[in-house]
């Protein structure tokens, strides 16, 4: 939702890939002007499914399709992996608006379209605008969003305690990063620094430490649920 709401301005026909499995069978049956590649996914990350994309248009002797990977992981360190990868750029989570759409233009050649409208009343005009705004703390103007992503962080709480049980540092390292961008776009600031705590721990392979920041972030959620009921 984050991600298309930043499209706004640009004309476009937008479809998903629940992992990167998925984003590779979709890309070599279709037929795609741009790939927003998530690095940390499921199944297959953004890494492999960017590997695989261009090995089939090697194959295929296709002109390589733009790919902009979207990472949490710090910039510098990203854009290396991401450009060694094959993708075309990177946009660092939380992903803004216009760094995005210049991103696009810039690998598309894409004009921006027609201005859009201050007055905006859409959802994601609603949403940008508390994006814009680093000291918005309104939890009842992001009810239409907030309480799906609790519920969705709520679920990761038991897969992260149940990946430290089981020695799976890769999944608990997927789903901190994913978290860490999340968190920064919704203003959660608490959740961001737990997502970039629970990363650290991920890479030092420490349980003991994933268990603790586990309960500190299902907490922290309990929380924000309140606020967002009360709201």
């Amino acid at each position: 939702m984050m991600v298309k709401a930043c499209l706004d301005g640009i004309e476009r026909r937008v479809e998903e890939a629940e992992n990167g499995e998925i984003a590779v069978a979709k890309f070599t049956r279709g037929a795609y002007d741009l790939v927003l590649m998530d690095i940390h996914m499921p199944v297959l990350d953004g890494y492999g499914a960017t590997g695989r994309i261009r090995q089939w248009e090697r194959e295929k002797q296709r002109k390589p399709t733009p790919i902009i990977a979207l990472t949490a992981l710090d910039h510098q360190q990203a854009v290396t992996k991401t450009r060694e990868a094959g993708c075309s750029a990177c946009v660092s989570k939380p992903v803004k608006k216009h760094i995005l759409q210049e991103t696009i233009r810039a690998l598309t050649g894409l004009k921006a379209a027609a201005a859009e409208s201050a007055n905006g009343s859409g959802l994601a005009h609603k949403l940008l605008a508390l994006l814009k705004n680093e000291d918005a703390r309104d939890y009842g103007a992001l009810k239409a969003m907030v309480p799906q992503f609790i519920a969705e962080k709520r679920r990761e709480v038991d897969v992260i305690s149940l990946a430290a049980d089981t020695g799976d540092f890769d999944t608990v390292r997927m789903l901190a990063l994913r978290l860490k961008g999340e968190g920064a776009n919704f203003g959660f600031s608490e959740i961001t620094s737990i997502g970039g705590e629970l990363a650290q721990a991920a890479a030092n392979r420490d349980p003991r430490k994933l268990r603790r920041l586990a309960d500190n972030l299902a907490g922290h959620l309990e929380k924000i649920g309140g606020r967002v009921a009360a709201g």
